[in-house]
């Protein structure tokens, strides 16, 4: 309707104006929350993305690559710079806004999973109304805003170049999830959307090129990539199988894959990153308890696999911790041992000498 001279303004023409404002500005939509939503949110992050696990992860996945890259460079001194921090951040809110579009994506699916009394899924706060839609909505408005609030400042073209990448891609596998076949087949899911963090990597990359001005591109750079990303897909698939007493109409891949093959499946992929990062590390020429740590931790999934293999039971099943405290190990460990090693300088430096 169009406006007319002298005509009071409804509540309606506030609530567009809002509306169109939240989605150019997003910390508008952030201010004119109510405390009721603020709560709700806060209490899905507790539960969905609780921020004390997901940001000391984070940070450690984006010093692994950092780090890691400036050894390779010859650094003898492992920089950080606000860049760096920065970047970290990203890090963390890109996961947070992958978990977004996949809850909005899997509404419909988890709702009635939860209705249908899968125990994996009736207590979710989406299924119990402890979070609405408009309210993921609302969140995922303010971590764009973030993301570009933390990016635009970092340069271009390799840290602006790395950013709108995984973010275009990010965006487009939830805006354009159209293709039944991946939409429906859990295998085509974990092919074309797991390997996304491996542009994480890419943006780690383009921030360290932009201030390092060293070419990144090499075996080892890959090796390391690959190493990043296969803790994560053991971590994945360990997360979706179940013993033949646990099955529901949820997909998973011991349904697919049968529940002796996907119960190995965590494990080849932690065995996997193992040998690729004891790769790395023999590169990197790190304290061998890193070493140790990761061959230890790889054997407790492979044993926790084999076990479920063996003997496919509820008690036996949940292959998710074991996954969890390798992947740990893979990427903080890696951080760790590289600023034990070289250690590490603090500085607000706009570039790197």
């Amino acid at each position: 309707m169009s406006s007319t001279p002298g005509r009071k303004r409804q509540p309606e023409d506030s609530g567009r104006i809002i509306g169109c404002l939240s989605k150019v500005f997003p910390p508008v939509l952030w201010y004119y929350a109510s405390p009721q939503r603020r709560a709700r949110i806060a209490e899905y992050l507790r539960e969905m993305f609780p921020l004390p696990t997901y940001i000391p992860y984070g940070f450690a996945f984006f010093a692994a690559v950092y780090f890691t890259l400036q050894i390779f460079g010859g650094g003898q001194t492992l920089v950080v710079t606000w860049r760096a921090w920065f970047g970290a951040t990203t890090v963390v809110l890109m996961m947070l806004l992958l978990r977004i579009y996949d809850e909005l994506k899997d509404l419909d699916t988890d709702r009635r999973l939860g209705d249908g009394g899968d125990p994996r899924y009736k207590d979710r706060p989406i299924v119990t109304g402890r979070i609405r839609e408009e309210d993921i909505v609302a969140l995922r408005w303010l971590v764009t805003g973030l993301l570009f609030a933390f990016n635009l400042p970092l340069g271009a073209p390799w840290p602006l170049f790395g950013f709108l990448v995984p973010f275009t891609v990010m965006w487009m596998s939830f805006r354009w999830f159209f293709w039944p076949a991946v939409a429906e087949n859990l295998l085509l899911a974990f092919v074309t959307h797991n390997p996304m963090v491996l542009l994480l990597v890419g943006y780690v990359t383009g921030i360290y090129v932009h201030e390092f001005g060293t070419y990144a591109l090499s075996w080892p750079t890959l090796v390391l990539a690959a190493s990043l990303w296969l803790p994560l897909a053991a971590w994945e698939t360990s997360r979706k199988v179940r013993s033949p007493e646990e099955e529901t109409e949820y997909q998973t891949y011991s349904q697919l894959l049968g529940w002796r093959v996907a119960g190995a499946v965590p494990a080849l992929f932690a065995v996997a990153a193992a040998t690729g990062l004891i790769v790395v590390a023999h590169r990197a020429l790190l304290s061998w308890v890193f070493v140790v740590a990761i061959c230890v931790t790889v054997a407790v999934v492979v044993g926790a696999c084999l076990r479920f293999v063996v003997r496919p039971s509820s008690a036996t099943s949940n292959l998710r911790p074991y996954a969890e405290v390798f992947l740990l190990v893979a990427t903080a460990g890696l951080a760790v041992a590289g600023a034990v090693e070289y250690g590490v300088f603090l500085t607000v430096a706009t570039s790197v000498p």
